[in-house]
């Protein structure tokens, strides 16, 4: 302020920078005003224009489906005005293509990083695009940080990086700083809106959107409605032209499976299994989970829980204390899934396992040893699915359902068999890819192929199986991504069928009183939708 002859005067100064974006990409421009003249219909569509995500309008490659071209021109448009865009088109629409698309567009190259398993597949849609692609893997990355070599970042399966904790992130992350990339998952929320922010943090900054009227994503995305604002970042198709469609049924449990389970829950409750309730809340889910797989599944589980207990067993004697990390590595990763962890905190050890179970664990694994295997009454479910010869995926949770699969259906078909640690077909043992090849886009015609594979969801990710016409849930994932991923192997672009089977076998109700998976499930069903995807 300033005075003259008495009287007041105001002295404005212009506004001045303080600060601006590390980027190099200039700021989001005001949306041009509607017009003054026109039509009501005008001005309406002008308004409508003004607030839809803004699009690119550079042509699309020619391998770019009608469908794949919008997505292509939201995601152009925010990375060069973000340096970051993430696409959540479904489970099988053809992101890769997109992606490569984007490279040639902006950069005439990529890096992509990727599940070690999608790295063959990957390279192929390179060479057929005439894209040049460095393939990275997260696997790599999780164990050191590496040079990215030029051109736009690509991370597939970016759901791999939903937790911020992780080596794979914090190797990944500060590489990322000041690169433009794209995120592909078509599932970007898991378990918690959390994920997501995590995701779009690699790339984007937290204040992306400052021009838009967001301060933060971090805390937009603690709110139950975000802002339609974060279309600028998120693109997701609600549906794609030229996939299947996905009829879905359920078979329940005959009687025989229900009074099965009702007897070795009996015979599980007489364990005590710890004096430590978190423990104990951790290892009985871990074995309803391992029952409503197979009995192979259960026997294989309570193996190495015996093994740790005769560990515990000696352990204690030398005044030593088993920990966290010894319960999950005997328990088994593929049963003892990452939600039911949290129930056991860090400074907990297995200290209070009760080495007193063994007499009733002993007789457990010798009653279901004596099972036969040729009776099993899912497998007479799974039987009934299978019997039309369709060719078939059927998923499990279990690395030892996978095995038990094998004994009881190979003398009847041709079994394809993949875990994370092999892969064959009937007795004999192949690399993975040549089994998924028998399922895949260009599997030729042989009276010879298998018509079914049985796999654990190391093959639920990214891969093109969609030879293959239905898919089968033998027992239930944790998450709703699971039995997304696991269905998006069939229901996918370049599929030969106009229709795709997916059945999920229900588990026992004695199982789900346990688990209340499917409660779970229906749960975590509407979290996409908090985000307006889908």
């Amino acid at each position: 302020m300033a005075t003259t002859a008495g009287s007041w005067r105001t002295s404005l100064k212009p506004a001045v920078i303080v600060a601006e974006s590390l980027r190099r990409v200039p700021g989001p421009p005001l949306a041009a005003p509607p017009p003054v003249h026109g039509s009501p219909g005008e001005v309406a569509s002008a308004i409508a224009h003004g607030l839809t995500p803004p699009l690119a309008t550079d042509v699309p490659p020619e391998w770019l489906l009608p469908g794949q071209s919008v997505s292509f021109a939201r995601a152009l448009a925010a990375i060069r005005r973000h340096g970051a865009a993430l696409i959540a088109d479904p489970v099988g629409s053809g992101k890769t293509w997109i992606a490569l698309a984007l490279a040639k567009t902006l950069a005439g190259g990529a890096v992509a990083i990727v599940p070690a398993a999608l790295r063959k597949q990957w390279e192929r849609a390179a060479r057929r695009t005439g894209v040049a692609v460095r393939v990275q893997t997260h696997e790599e990355w999780s164990r050191a940080r590496r040079p990215i070599p030029e051109g736009l970042v690509v991370v597939d399966e970016a759901h791999w990086y939903r937790h911020a904790d992780t080596k794979r992130y914090a190797h990944l992350a500060p590489a990322l700083v000041g690169r433009d990339g794209v995120l592909l998952t078509a599932t970007p929320v898991v378990n918690r809106m959390e994920d997501v922010v995590n995701e779009l943090l690699l790339l984007a900054r937290d204040d992306a959107l400052a021009g838009a009227g967001v301060a933060s994503i971090r805390e937009m995305l603690s709110h139950d409605r975000p802002p339609p604002q974060l279309a600028e970042l998120i693109i997701a198709a609600a549906e794609m032209t030229g996939r299947p469609t996905e009829r879905a049924r359920q078979l329940g449990a005959a009687v025989e499976e229900e009074e099965q389970a009702r007897a070795v829950f009996a015979q599980l409750d007489r364990l005590v299994l710890s004096t430590n309730r978190a423990v104990r809340t951790l290892l009985a889910g871990v074995f309803a989970a391992a029952w409503g797989s197979s009995p192979a599944a259960l026997r294989a589980t309570l193996s190495r829980y015996r093994t740790l207990l005769l560990q515990e067993r000696d352990a204690a004697g030398e005044g030593l204390c088993l920990g966290r990390q010894d319960l999950r590595r005997l328990l088994g990763g593929d049963l003892a899934q990452t939600v039911l962890w949290p129930v056991i905190g860090d400074s907990h050890g297995s200290g209070d396992l009760v080495a007193g179970d063994l007499p009733a664990l002993e007789e457990l694994l010798a009653w279901l040893k004596e099972l036969d295997p040729g009776t099993d009454p899912k497998i007479r479910r799974l039987n009934s699915v299978l019997g039309d010869g369709s060719k078939s995926i059927v998923f499990t949770t279990a690395r030892a359902t996978v095995g038990h699969l094998r004994r009881v259906l190979a003398p009847t078909s041709r079994i394809a068999w993949c875990t994370g640690a092999e892969a064959g077909i009937g007795a004999t043992r192949l690399s993975r890819a040549d089994v998924l090849q028998w399922f895949g886009p260009e599997a030729p015609e042989h009276e010879l192929a298998p018509q079914t594979l049985v796999a654990t969801d190391v093959a639920a990710e990214g891969l093109d199986l969609q030879r293959a016409g239905r898919i089968v849930h033998y027992d239930l994932p944790w998450t709703t991504v699971r039995l997304d991923q696991r269905a998006g192997r069939v229901v996918r672009l370049g599929s030969r069928h106009t229709t795709a089977d997916v059945v999920t076998l229900l588990p026992p109700a004695a199982v789900e009183a346990r688990l209340n998976l499917l409660q779970r499930l229906a749960r975590k069903r509407p979290l996409p939708s908090r985000l307006g995807l889908g």
